[in-house]
């Protein structure tokens, strides 16, 4: 993580349902989320995202233009507070964590050595799982000692991590190259985005349509020159306005 649920009902195509009940409802304590629950759909924060809203995100997690993770600026701050409260307090292990199971575990790579609030999305070996720090969208591997119960006053915050993908750009036989993907996360992970969200499908994927200051992020990324047909068009549609507003 750069500096995770209750399940929802399932998103439509123009919103994505809100979190109802906060995360302590599945999270508390290390409660199993339910075993048919999307994961997915559990990542929408409780702030309802709506189709052609704007909201000024951050990316967190970067796979490729199809599927990174982003956090809306605006719960930064609570974020924060969580943290440094999940952080501030002695953890309760974990006795088991079968599939799902919400819990809290350091960040290996992290050189505060700090926990992060995650879900178990895969066991692959007798003790050995995958989870999700599902506030950023990462993954690693770690063993079920590891897990430690996430306390009630951390719980409160909506898991904050939006899996989303770019809606102008698609890949070339469904697979990006190693240049465009490094690209990419050149672009995002280095300033805040304005993220115009086009459609949330069901699965709660989030496709958005990115901004990097005042440049669409996909012009950016394939080099694609702005359309002087149209600007000109734009041009000459704003001096006839002009030109009728003079006769006037």
């Amino acid at each position: 993580p750069a500096s995770p649920v209750s399940p929802g009902e399932s998103a439509g195509e123009n919103e994505a349902a809100p979190i109802e009940r906060a995360w302590s409802t599945a999270a508390t304590m290390g409660s199993e989320v339910s075993g048919d629950t999307d994961l997915d759909e559990v990542l929408v924060p409780q702030s309802t995202l709506k189709v052609d809203g704007e909201v000024l995100v951050s990316v967190s997690h970067c796979v490729s233009p199809s599927e990174f993770w982003c956090q809306l600026v605006a719960n930064h701050s609570a974020l924060e507070q969580m943290m440094q409260a999940l952080n501030a307090q002695d953890l309760t292990p974990l006795n088991e964590a079968p599939l799902n199971t919400a819990c809290c575990c350091k960040f290996e790579d992290d050189d505060d050595a700090r926990f992060y609030r995650a879900i178990v999305e895969a066991e692959l070996a007798e003790d050995q799982v995958l989870v999700r720090f599902t506030d950023f969208g990462n993954t690693q591997e770690c063993s079920r000692s590891d897990l430690f119960s996430v306390p009630a006053d951390c719980s409160e915050l909506p898991m904050q991590a939006i899996r989303c993908a770019l809606a102008d750009a698609v890949a070339e036989n469904d697979v990006w190259s190693e240049e465009i993907i490094s690209s990419f996360e050149e672009i995002v992970m280095s300033e805040d985005l304005i993220a115009l969200v086009t459609k949330i499908e069901e699965s709660g994927l989030v496709l958005v349509r990115l901004q990097c200051k005042g440049k669409g992020v996909s012009q950016l990324l394939f080099n694609i020159p702005e359309d002087d047909e149209q600007a000109s068009s734009l041009e000459q549609e704003d001096s006839a306005q002009r030109g009728d507003a003079v006769e006037e």
